[in-house]
């Protein structure tokens, strides 16, 4: 196992922690309506905001494992630059400009 492979999965469960918990606190303060998933808002308005998060991020995660376990490792960057840009700096710009 490579160094840059175990790098680019590092990188992708971060993105999950982020996602995770920017989500939370978006949803927190802005309704369920801020999260533009509707399979995680169904999760939300059946489990609670807390469990339906952490299910989706280890289903994400577990995810992110198989590619990685399986050496898809450019795919498994380009879902972590995905989660990056289109969940943790939108989260991060609408919370900052919210304040």
């Amino acid at each position: 196992m490579r160094r840059q492979e175990v790098m680019v999965l590092t990188i992708f469960l971060v993105a999950q922690i982020l996602d995770g918990a920017l989500t939370y606190v978006g949803i927190n303060q802005f309704g369920v309506e801020a999260e533009g998933n509707v399979l995680v808002s169904t999760l939300i308005h059946a489990w609670g905001t807390g469990p339906a998060l952490v299910a989706a991020k280890l289903f994400s995660s577990a995810c992110g494992l198989m590619l990685f376990s399986a050496s898809v490792n450019r795919v498994l960057a380009a879902v972590a630059g995905a989660c990056i840009g289109f969940a943790v700096i939108p989260w991060i710009a609408l919370l900052m400009f919210s304040l």
